[in-house]
């Protein structure tokens, strides 16, 4: 709603992913006072790289799943899901970590049942999209 005398006007910012960003209103009465309202936040993008791998006690058919992710900008933590849906659904969060990993183990695999794992950046209460979903089996 315009009040008589008040302009509105929307600031566009572009920040390149990662960062910090704000968006602005600012509104100017004729008297020349000016009032400036903000929120802001961080963008974040899935891991650019992520591998999931299985190590296998020989003809035992189990071993354990090892995920491996590249850094994001922004990012604070990383949340790794996992489960026996291919599309994750009903899945766990089995590890959380402030920094990416070469190496974090994040579950048990069996002989011939697939198990499914992504990865999600972190910073705050945001969550960044999930890298694609791999599987795993022994």
């Amino acid at each position: 709603m315009r009040r008589k005398g008040y302009a509105l006007i929307a600031i566009p910012i572009t920040l390149a992913l990662g960062a910090t960003a704000a968006s602005a209103a600012v509104g100017w009465h004729a008297s020349g006072a000016h009032t400036v309202s903000a929120t802001a936040g961080t963008w974040l993008t899935a891991p650019a790289t992520f591998t999931l791998t299985a190590s296998c006690n020989g003809n035992s058919g189990t071993g354990t799943a090892t995920a491996a992710w590249s850094a994001v900008t922004g990012a604070t933590g990383y949340k790794v899901l996992w489960g026996t849906n291919p599309a994750l659904a009903g899945a766990t969060i089995t590890a959380t970590t402030t920094s990416p990993y070469a190496g974090i183990t994040v579950g048990s695999v069996t002989h011939h049942a697939p198990e499914y794992a992504e990865v999600e950046a972190t910073a705050g209460a945001t969550t960044g999209p999930a890298t694609a979903i791999k599987s795993v089996t022994c």
